[in-house]
């Protein structure tokens, strides 16, 4: 089983890594790809992508590959200001390339590949769900939209 682990944390070491570690842990039989989204070199997403994603480089082609390959993906994110790292969301706009369909766009190509979330930050409980609620619902959605299967977040 072949799982991809978009990590978003830009700390090193940094609270999402540590809780992406310990979900691979509890997979030891998984073939693990870390992408660090820190480190990987994508320009900004343009609509312009869609007719020719060649120009997200070497990087494009190393997401693409670990997302169409994975048998499941995690992403692993922290929270900052109410939102997530404009990196991962970055990410997600340059999935949609691969992961929709290019007559429509509104057809996932994900074959229903699970996917779980792990968020963190820091705020008293009552707080953090809320903000939960409110700042990270279009990061699963948009996995749904791809065609994926939202098995889980914490």
């Amino acid at each position: 089983m072949k799982i991809t682990i978009l990590l978003a944390g830009t700390n090193n070491p940094s609270n999402s890594a540590m809780l992406a570690d310990a979900f691979a842990e509890g997979m030891p039989d998984a073939q693990d790809t870390y992408l660090r989204l820190n480190d990987l070199d994508l320009p900004h997403f343009s609509l312009e992508a869609y007719d020719d994603p060649s120009t997200g480089g070497a990087a494009y082609a190393t997401l693409k590959k670990a997302v169409e390959e994975a048998d499941g993906i995690l992403v692993a994110t922290p929270i900052w200001n109410f939102g997530v790292p404009a990196h991962l969301r970055n990410v997600i706009d340059w999935i949609g390339c691969f992961a929709l369909d290019a007559a429509t766009r509104g057809h996932g190509q994900l074959k229903q590949t699970p996917c779980f979330f792990l968020y963190t930050g820091g705020s008293p409980y009552p707080a953090w769900k809320g903000l939960l609620r409110f700042t990270t619902h279009f990061v699963p959605e948009s996995f749904r939209c791809f065609g994926g299967t939202v098995v889980g977040k914490f």
